[in-house]
């Protein structure tokens, strides 16, 4: 199974990440799957995701205060 990370910014795996932006020319096929981890809002994420073709699966988790 081949598969890819996106985020907008990493510390000490730049080298194994991709930029969002290229997330639609990698899950362009009907059989591709991005799974997609929401906490907060994103504008950007709804365009992305409708440029993908295939299996999209949104993960939403909350983010827990500090206590």
């Amino acid at each position: 199974i081949e598969t890819r990370v996106f985020c907008q910014s990493a510390s000490g795996v730049e080298r194994k990440t991709y930029p969002p932006e290229r997330l639609p020319q990698f899950a362009g096929g009907p059989r591709d799957l991005v799974i997609y981890h929401y906490s907060t809002g994103w504008p950007a994420a709804v365009e992305l995701l409708g440029r993908c073709r295939g299996f999209r699966i949104v993960k939403y988790h909350n983010i827990t205060p500090p206590e």
